[in-house]
């Protein structure tokens, strides 16, 4: 998956990963929140959100 890989590349680095996600993709949602554990940082115009995104398990 991606997000898992890009996840994995931003740990490396030591960086935050983003993202923006449309409310309207439940898909594209519920599969990065799968793997990744998420912060909604901000909601957005045209019903789109703002995330920041954990290591799974990190988050509390």
């Amino acid at each position: 998956m991606i997000c898992l890989k890009g996840m994995d590349i931003a740990t490396l680095l030591r960086m935050r990963m983003f993202e923006t996600i449309s409310k309207d993709n439940l898909s594209s949602l519920y599969s990065t929140q799968k793997v990744l554990d998420t912060k909604i940082i901000k909601e957005m115009e045209n019903n789109y959100i703002y995330i920041e995104d954990f290591p799974k398990g990190t988050l509390k």
